[in-house]
């Protein structure tokens, strides 16, 4: 062989292993694409998941604010009633009192 066969074989040789990186790139650019591609679709669902969680937590939050004007209702409700039940307590003692002025025996409750 002369040298020049041999320069045109290591060329060939050359030519077909950068070939060969060449396509084993594509085939790695490809896939990398198809991981982006597949990322892309994974967020954009995320993205409708949060949408969707974000509704959910703002009704979750108008509800919250509902229960707690309720309970504020009723808080002042129970505070109405314990200035009754001073009232009350302060009309048994008044009758006692009379009661016992007056002679009468109480009646005790079953």
């Amino acid at each position: 062989m002369d040298k020049n066969n041999v320069l045109e074989a290591k060329v060939d040789l050359l030519a077909q292993q950068v070939t060969r990186g060449f396509n084993l790139m594509e085939k790695g650019f490809a896939a990398v694409t198809e991981d982006i591609t597949e990322l892309r679709s994974d967020t954009s669902e995320v993205k409708k998941d949060v949408g969707v969680l974000k509704e959910q937590m703002t009704e979750t939050n108008s509800r919250l604010t509902l229960v707690e004007h309720r309970l504020g209702a009723v808080e002042e409700g129970l505070d109405e009633v314990k200035g009754f039940s001073k009232d009350i307590d302060h009309v048994l003692d008044r009758t006692i009192v009379i009661e016992r002025h007056l002679g009468i025996k109480p009646v005790k409750a079953a």
